[in-house]
């Protein structure tokens, strides 16, 4: 992963043609705090951060997720950030002190409103896992406000319980909680169904185009042309019209099709190809559905002549019309098909998409949590990096770029505070992160500490080679050299 002096032979040419070069980066490794994300079921993300100190968050729009300040983070110690959350979709927020040992889980409506000294409920908390209420205060000129806590605002202020602050205030508000326990955070989820009736366009990222719906009632879709896009009937209208109605769509430039009931309780991602075609009972690609987060097989049916076909279904055909899970169908087609599933769930609707280019190979800057800063490339190619001044940091030269340039270069990074070294081929799929104590030094087949990499998740030792005048020095690789 690692050499110099445009050394080339077998050392370079096994890999970097391959793997689109290889990159160097470092980064100071910051210290992160316990991950209070996992808490009460997980899927939390952080919005706001303010640090161990002695007064609250600076933000002034009373937890309406308009604020935007400071440099998002995740190290206990940052200076206090918020980014705007006013238009996510979420439904519950999360109060937690940076050590996560304080901490409560509330109902965005319970949160919102104007109270003061008021009982709010909170689902759970540090201190009690079931529902209870506690008085907190949001009052409608307070620039502080809201105050959230673990127990009634008056005794929290004494004990350490108070969870949430505005507008920097400090005094014991602040001075019992936040210095003894990392500081705090807010985050925020969406608990339970993710998409609202009619507002199935946004699953999966969205991007959706909306041509076919059926509505609530006994029988599918009208259309016999197997989901061509051919043909066009009814008035073009919304996920929850009262009539079917399709758009031709033939013509578009589409390679995935979302089914999905009009209350987007049941739904299924899944390429143009693995819809098109002719099959039956055979099993067919799904990317994703509401039953499963990962791509899976399912058995469907799209034969000749068959005028209700394609049977399109989160499972096996045949277990789906019991269970509901049929999403789509044509030729008004009736019976346990279309009985289980639309009138109970809004009707159904068929959506089309270009989906979105792979990213460019080379995600390594994100590995390991992120954080790292790219200092030297070589492109693919026969030789290794130019560079001769064995990982040093002194060497100058090429054009600073991107992990993809066509080029050879590197900025100095001698003067840099960092700890820790990236290894990494362009595409990502090979790398290794180290230490750059166990990088630097003097050695010769030498067992060096690897953190962890590509082959292995844990820390292991390599043989590497870093011999002083030796100007290809340091070979730096996965396994021992």
């Amino acid at each position: 992963l690692y050499g110099e002096a445009s050394y080339g032979h077998i050392y370079a040419s096994k890999i970097l043609p391959f793997h689109f070069g290889a990159n160097v980066f470092i980064r100071q490794k910051v210290e992160q705090g316990p991950n209070c994300g996992r808490l009460a079921g997980g899927g939390w993300k952080k919005v706001r951060h303010v640090p161990a100190g002695t007064t609250w968050h600076p933000s002034r729009d009373q937890l309406r997720g308009t604020a935007r300040y400071g440099t998002p983070s995740e190290a206990m110690s940052a200076p206090a950030w918020s980014v705007p959350f006013n238009t996510a979709h979420y439904n519950e927020f999360l109060f937690a002190t940076g050590d996560c040992q304080k901490w409560l889980v509330a109902k965005k409506w319970s949160v919102m409103g104007w109270y003061a000294n008021q009982p709010r409920f909170v689902e759970k908390s540090s201190a009690n896992h079931h529902r209870y209420k506690a008085r907190w205060y949001r009052r409608h000129r307070n620039r502080e406000d809201p105050w959230i806590s673990i127990v009634d605002h008056g005794p929290a202020v004494k004990s350490g319980g108070i969870l949430y602050g505005e507008n920097n205030v400090g005094l014991a508000h602040a001075s019992t909680i936040l210095p003894m326990h990392m500081g705090a955070n807010v985050y925020i989820r969406q608990k339970g169904k993710t998409y609202t009736p009619g507002n199935c366009k946004n699953i999966d990222g969205g991007d959706w185009l909306l041509v076919r719906h059926v509505p609530a009632g006994n029988r599918w879709h009208p259309a016999k042309d197997r989901l061509a896009g051919r043909v066009a009937y009814g008035i073009p209208g919304t996920e929850l019209s009262s009539a079917a109605w399709s758009v031709r769509f033939a013509q578009e430039d589409f390679d995935e099709f979302l089914f999905a009931t009009g209350d987007c309780e049941k739904w299924l991602v899944a390429k143009k190809n693995q819809v098109y075609g002719t099959y039956a009972n055979a099993p067919r690609w799904v990317q994703k559905s509401s039953a499963r987060n990962s791509r899976y097989r399912a058995r469907w049916y799209n034969r000749n002549n068959v005028r209700e076909d394609p049977w399109i279904s989160i499972g096996d055909h045949f277990p789906s019309i019991k269970s509901g899970n049929i999403v789509y169908g044509e030729g008004s087609y009736g019976r346990f098909h279309a009985t289980t599933v639309l009138p109970k769930h809004k009707g159904a609707n068929v959506f089309i998409r270009k989906s979105k280019p792979a990213p460019k190979p080379g995600t390594a800057a994100q590995l390991d949590g992120g954080g790292w800063r790219l200092v030297r490339h070589v492109p693919e190619g026969l030789n290794w990096h130019p560079a001769k001044d064995q990982l040093r940091g002194t060497a100058k030269y090429g054009k600073k770029g991107g992990p993809h340039s066509s080029h050879a270069w590197s900025i100095p990074f001698a003067g840099s505070k960092f700890d820790e070294f990236l290894f990494a081929t362009g595409d990502g799929k090979k790398w290794l992160i180290a230490k750059k104590a166990s990088v630097l030094g003097w050695y010769s087949n030498g067992q060096r500490r690897i953190l962890k990499s590509s082959v292995r998740g844990s820390p292991y030792l390599a043989r590497w080679y870093r011999r002083k005048g030796v100007r290809h020095d340091p070979h730096l690789t996965l396994r021992d050299y």
